[in-house]
């Protein structure tokens, strides 16, 4: 199961700054809310589960965009520690392997209050997974 202390760390990275992270618009326009998702990310999320429903505005909410971030990582994470979640939620699912996302990794360890990566207990995600963190980024 992936603790909220993850997705508040990704969090702090994509929005940390924003005086309103809801409402946070960056990539050039091509991502959005608390957690900076993509249209691609969110339609690969909801395809995979379509159960979560809403349109990709709902993204700003962070209930709603907490969910799209744990299906994403359901569907192609093959490791449930920190850093492999990490690189594939900025890099995408071969982000693990790629360069790029190294320094991204960093700036959510450094979030995350981490010296070494400890990694997640293994086991299933449930809904209180999705429950918002009390984080605002702010």
């Amino acid at each position: 199961m992936y603790p909220s202390k993850l997705c508040a760390a990704i969090q702090v990275v994509e929005t940390g700054g924003h005086p309103d992270p809801e409402n946070a618009v960056g990539d050039g326009g091509r991502s959005i809310g608390p957690l900076q998702i993509s249209r691609a990310c969110w339609v690969d999320a909801v395809e995979y589960d379509p159960a979560i429903g809403g349109t990709y505005e709902d993204c700003k909410q962070l209930h709603y965009a907490q969910r799209i971030f744990w299906t994403y990582l359901d569907r192609w994470a093959d490791s449930d520690d920190y850093e492999t979640c990490a690189r594939i939620w900025v890099g995408g699912p071969n982000g693990p392997r790629k360069a790029s996302t190294d320094v991204y990794w960093g700036r959510v360890k450094a979030a995350l209050g981490l010296g070494e990566d400890p990694g997640l207990p293994s086991g299933g995600r449930g809904p209180e997974d999705f429950k918002a963190t009390g984080s605002s980024g702010g």
